[in-house]
This record gives C-alpha cells, structure tokens and sequence, in this order.
C-alpha cells in the first residue's frame, strides 16, 4: 500500500492526526479561503487536491509509505481521508456562502427611484435593485429624488438635491459628490461593483466613480427620435445665457469615457445589445429586460367574446412624444367604422388641455375616459379590464406600459419602430403598426375585433412572451453576470 495511490481533497491536512509519524504540518499547510475563489476548476478546491497528491507522492519518495503497510493503519488512514473530504466540503460552503452577497455602489439611480410613481424610469430602477437587495445583496443608491413605500434593510437610497446654481454643470456636481459618498462607503462596508444607471449620455458626463471597483452600466435603452422629444419650449436660462451648448461636447466624451471603461453593459433589447456590443468590444453586454412582476388578480382579466364592447386604453404620459391625441384619433375612427369600442386615457401631461377639446370636438366623450395619474398598481387593474393596449408613439425607447399589459395577457397594437419593434412579435403575441394614422391603428385593431379567437391567440402568446421578464428570470442572469465580472476582474 502506497500513499500516492490516495486522492485527497482537503485543504485541513493539519487538523488532522497523522498515522504516519512524518512532519505533516510542515509539509501540508493549508492554503487560507479567499473570496476570489470558488469552487470550480484552476479554484481552491481543484488546487487544493492536487496540492495534496504532491505532498502524498513527496512522501511516498521519503520513504514513509512504509509505515502503513499494516491493514489497522490503513483503516485509520481512510478514515482520516473521509474526514478530511468532509473538511473541505464544509470549507468550500463557507467560501461560497461568502462570495453569495455582493456589495453594490450605484452612483446614479433614475431621476427618482419609486416604486408606486408614474415615473417609467424609476420603477425599472427600482425593481433591478430591489430585487438585488431582497436577494441577499447591500446595495447603496444615490439618486435626485426617493419615492419608495416598500422598503429593503439592504437597500440604502440616499437623495442628492442638486446645489450649483448652473443646471449644466448638474451632472459634474453629481459625479463629484458621488465619489465622496463612495470615498466614505468603503471604510465601513465592503463595496465590490459600482453602477450607473439613468441619465445616459450627456447627463453623465465623465466616469462614474469606482475607486477601482469594475463598473456597470445600464440598463440602456434606444433614444427617442429627435422629432418626438417633447422640447418645443425654448430654455430659460437662469441669468439670461446660458454655457450648456459650450460644455456639451465635454459632457460627450466624458460619456464615451464611461461607456469605453466599463466592465458590463445592460441593455434592454437585443438588437441594441448587439450593436453596444460592436461599439464597446472589450466590455460585456447582455440583454437585461424591463423586469415586470404583476401583483395578484383580485378580479379575473376581461376576455374577448365577441359581445359587448371592445375596450381599449392608453397608458402614458399625456405629452407630445407619446401622442395621445391619435390615440383619441383611434377611437373615432373605429366608432364610425361601426365598431362598439370605448377608450381609456391613463396619464397626466401637458397635452390633456386639448385633448379634452379634441374629445368635445369629435362627439366622442361619452366613449372616452381620461383618469389623470394613478399608482402602478391601479394601471394593472385597468389593463386587466382593457382588451388591447394601443401605444401611438413613435420610436418609444422601451415601454414598460406595453410590457406590463402583456403580462396580464392584455396584446398591445403599438407602431413598429424602438423597443416595441423587437420584443413585440407581430400577430404572434401583439400587432405592429407601420404608420401612424388613425386609419392604419384602426384596420389592425378591426381584424381582432372581428375575431375573438385571434384576440385568444394574441393573449396566450403575450403571456408567454412576458414569463422571460418575470423578476427571478432576470435578476438570476443578471446576478450571474455580476458575479462572473467580479471574478474576471479578481483574476487579473
């Protein structure tokens, strides 16, 4: 019997009674567990045990398997051997456990990060990190304003009230007052990532401070088209000029500097990822969707029968970009195509005004309701009554409004252009207009009023298409992302 013929897998090998007489401690010191390791191959464990085939052959050569030729000896033996896989099974739990929490800097979390507002942006935000945070994860956000009725003991938001009489230079403020948080954040707890989420571009104007840490960003959506900004009102400027158009060549290449140093990019959709991708070759990007989590069904959703009438709603900001007002269009259009069909307009903004007069105009109040602003968890509850869910803007980044009615199995008609254009599969689980006339929205929405079972087919299909976007889906590919560019970093 030859002690080189034994295949070991402890780290421990000193807590251990040797049988052998020989200098064990001296010759098989075990190696500390680190956070950097885990288990897997060229890691602790997979080091460890051929570390110890060594020490056993070293042995061997010395002369001391000569002592265990007896068979009492060689029972001791194998027993110290199980005792020790037990050792380091138990270790490798430990170390594992202990690379399972991550901490996480997010140096910019939305314009306000909510978790009831209608602030689209916000409650993306919010349900990435607060699914991170009821996941085991600390995370530390930093963001303008906080309206959160939930709340996490992991998660930590902090507002930032922006100070400098210059709103161009908000953005600078920000990265300067963030990395003195962070600064005093790492003498007390153990931050492993930093993050920048919303604003993008211009309204992050250099990198985001890391003291080292790798850096995320995202999640990344399209932009909107130049024309469908809302932003026909010319600025005001506080002292009667203003050094915004001077700085914003600055702002872009800090952006550029940002995005070219990060470790990790999230975008929303696919075809953006790939095209990030391009752009950014030395970082990683995946594909983060909006996460949506519909709360539990106090009344079953409406269905389509064929009787009664079709109803259908808007849910959105009532401002140019989103254009509501085709969406009243819409309704008109198929009253006098014969349709019984009513409307629902969900949403505050600076086109209400004439959309009411619009509405008065057309003859057509009494088949339209504008319910103003109401929590997100109300907008499930009209989109549960809705048939379809009509999205009349063009080039919508993402929209989470459209995302949300597929989860409850509410299709949306939408034009065919963004973010809709890639996660919504024409007739498969939504419809895809290709222009935004009253007239176009109209024939598409006809052929599922006409037909109850096609109306069926598109509800199924939105459902299935919503199940990837459910928060344990997304926050499981994500954490794995995150732990996978802490250890590419570590490993350099």
């Amino acid at each position: 019997m030859r002690l080189c013929g034994l295949v070991l897998a402890a780290p421990n090998l000193d807590e251990a009674p040797s049988p052998l007489g020989c200098p064990v401690r001296a010759c098989c010191e075990p190696r500390p567990a680190r956070l950097d390791h885990v288990v897997g191959p060229g890691t602790l464990a997979d080091r460890t045990v051929k570390q110890s085939r060594l020490q056993w052959r070293t042995f061997a050569h010395l002369g001391y398997y000569d002592a265990v030729d007896d068979l009492a000896t060689v029972a001791y033996v194998n027993e110290t051997v199980q005792f020790l896989r037990a050792q380091i099974q138990l270790s490798m739990t430990i170390t594992s456990k202990s690379v399972s929490s991550l901490g996480i800097f997010v140096s910019y979390a939305s314009g306000c990060l909510t978790d009831y507002r209608a602030h689209g942006d916000g409650l993306i935000c919010f349900s990435i990190l607060d699914g991170l945070a009821r996941r085991g994860h600390d995370v530390f956000a930093l963001t303008p304003c906080s309206a959160i009725r939930r709340t996490n003991p992991r998660l930590h938001v902090r507002t930032l009230t922006h100070a400098i009489p210059a709103d161009s230079l908000a953005g600078w403020e920000h990265l300067w007052r963030a990395g003195r948080w962070l600064k005093r954040l790492v003498r007390t707890e153990r931050i492993d990532v930093t993050w920048r989420m919303h604003p993008y571009g211009e309204g992050c104007p250099g990198k985001p401070p890391t003291l080292g840490r790798p850096l995320v960003i995202g999640p990344l959506f399209r932009s909107w088209p130049a024309e469908s900004r809302d932003s026909k009102r010319p600025l005001q400027h506080r002292f009667g000029f203003g050094i915004g158009k001077y700085l914003r060549p600055f702002a872009r290449r800090g952006w550029e500097r940002a995005m070219g140093t990060a470790g990790l990019i999230l975008c929303a959709t696919p075809n953006h990822a790939r095209e990030v991708q391009c752009a950014y070759p030395k970082a990683r990007v995946i594909v983060t969707p909006v996460i949506v989590d519909p709360p539990s069904e106090r009344e079953p959703r409406a269905r389509w029968t064929g009787q009664g009438p079709f109803r259908l709603v808007f849910v959105a900001n009532l401002v140019h970009g989103k254009n509501p007002r085709l969406f009243c269009d819409v309704v008109a259009e198929l009253r006098r195509r014969g349709a019984d069909v009513s409307g629902t307009l969900i949403g505050e903004g600076s086109e209400r005004a004439a959309i009411e007069e619009q509405i008065a105009a057309s003859g057509i109040a009494e088949y339209i309701s504008l319910l103003g602003q109401v929590s997100n968890v109300e907008v499930f509850g009209h989109l549960r009554a809705a048939h379809l869910l009509v999205s009349t803007s063009v080039g919508e980044p993402y929209g989470r409004g459209i995302a949300e009615a597929m989860a409850v199995g509410t299709p949306a008609v939408c034009h065919r252009s963004g973010g809709p254009a890639e996660f919504v599969t024409h007739e498969k689980d939504g419809l895809l207009v290709g222009k935004t006339t009253a007239t176009a929205y109209a024939s598409a929405i006809l052929q599922v009023v006409a037909s109850a079972t096609r109306w069926e087919s598109l509800a199924e299909g939105a459902v299935r298409t919503a199940a990837d976007w459910k928060s344990e889906v997304v926050l499981e590919t994500l954490e794995k992302a995150l732990f996978d560019l802490l250890r590419k970093v570590r490993r350099r």
